[in-house]
């Protein structure tokens, strides 16, 4: 766990330094409890509900509901990693 809190804190203050007109977001999502009891339609419901506009709810209902993720660090991409 605390390796996750300083990698994240780590993100966070690149982040901060970086210039420029482009938008950046993060989004923590602690993966063994996220994935433990969803229901997805509910989820996308709650995020129009919001208001997070459409693109941005396909974006993020694409990536949970895949069965592995693919990180890009430094301009590599590492190898897969698959929610429990």
């Amino acid at each position: 766990m605390g390796d996750n809190a300083l990698i994240t804190q780590e993100i966070m203050h690149h982040m901060h330094k970086m210039k420029g007109n482009e938008g950046y977001m993060i989004f923590k999502i602690d993966s063994k409890k996220a994935y433990d009891h969803v229901d997805w339609n509910l989820l996308e419901l709650t995020l129009f509900e919001f208001g997070f506009l459409q693109p941005i709810i396909q974006i993020i209902m694409n990536n949970t509901r895949v069965t592995s993720l693919f990180f890009k660090w430094n301009n590599e991409v590492l190898d897969p990693l698959s929610p429990p």
